[in-house]
């Protein structure tokens, strides 16, 4: 009896060493469980909101080209509108007149359609731009005491740019020019001038 009892010891050896192996299998499960977050587990952290980690210095230099580009714009338009639009316009300054080839102290300030010589008597300004040649007509405003018809003159004028104009100019009791190369009619080079002012009392 004793001997049978001593060979069934060995099975609760084996019964122990299962156990354990139960309890490090369990162990083992828990591990895998930690490693291996379920579906139901926290949410990743959100993802970087678009433009987010730009280089702020090409931002700043887009800003800077989009001023530079705006800029450049303006400068543009401003420039197009100080272009004179018409004839009317072109004449608006200071002149020098040469008349027959010849320098004169004769000078003229048109301002509107006033067409006033410099220590002179004052014109209105008349110009038709659809005649071929161009016409223009002066006629006298600034003699409040005279009596009869008004004193006009008329003739024929071409810019060359928008600093000389050449006209051919006849009283108006004669016959309109009809050339700039008309040969009776003495020709009038007008060259765009900058008048200094008279100076005012105690200058």
């Amino acid at each position: 009896m004793s001997e049978r009892t001593e060979r069934a010891a060995p099975p609760e050896s084996l019964a122990g060493d299962s156990s354990g192996a139960l309890r490090a299998g369990e162990g083992g499960s828990g591990g895998a469980r930690e490693a291996h977050p379920s579906p139901g587990g926290e949410a990743p952290p959100p993802s970087p909101a678009r433009g987010e980690g730009k280089n702020p210095r090409k931002r700043r230099l887009a800003l800077v080209a989009l001023v530079l580009a705006a800029v450049a714009v303006a400068g543009y338009f401003a420039l197009r509108t100080t272009e004179p639009r018409n004839d009317g316009e072109r004449f608006q300054g200071d002149w020098q007149i040469a008349v027959a080839g010849r320098n004169t102290p004769n000078a003229v300030t048109v301002t509107g359609d006033r067409w006033e010589n410099l220590g002179g008597k004052a014109y209105r300004l008349t110009l038709n731009e659809a005649a071929d040649p161009r016409e223009i007509d002066l006629e006298l405003i600034d003699a409040p005491k005279m009596t009869g018809p008004a004193v006009k003159l008329h003739g024929v004028y071409a810019f060359e740019g928008n600093n000389t104009v050449r006209m051919r100019v006849a009283p108006g009791t004669q016959p309109r020019p009809k050339s700039l190369d008309a040969a009776d009619v003495p020709e009038w080079v007008l060259t765009r001038v900058k008048l200094q002012e008279a100076p005012g009392p105690g200058r």
